[in-house]
């Protein structure tokens, strides 16, 4: 059996039992069989290939050497969030994130 499904909304989708109509011989009553076999679904959003894009300019070199670039740059380009080291700027400290409480995992 084949069956087309298009859901509404992106998630973990649970189909738990189905229901499936068997005609009669003359196709004028159906008799309706539930079959349960559980089964989990996680639908994604649907995803487009982009073509390839040059993007105009140089790359910019920061003071110092690519491993200090790596390690915390002077510029002011977020690349990500990390945990305070000795020696960074105070101004450059994501405040609301370090007041979040820490959790300790089991």
């Amino acid at each position: 059996m084949e069956m087309r499904l298009t859901p509404l909304k992106r998630g973990l989708l649970e189909l738990n039992e189905l229901a499936v109509g068997i005609p009669d011989p003359l196709g004028l009553t159906f008799s309706l069989r539930l079959v349960k076999k559980p089964q989990k679904l996680l639908v994604l959003p649907k995803s487009y290939a982009m073509p390839d894009y040059e993007f105009p300019g140089a790359a910019r070199s920061q003071a110092g050497s690519l491993a200090r670039g790596l390690i915390g740059g002077t510029e002011d380009d977020f690349i990500n969030l990390r945990d305070y080291r000795p020696g960074d700027a105070l101004k450059q400290i994501h405040w609301f994130s370090s007041a979040k409480p820490e959790i300790d995992s089991p």
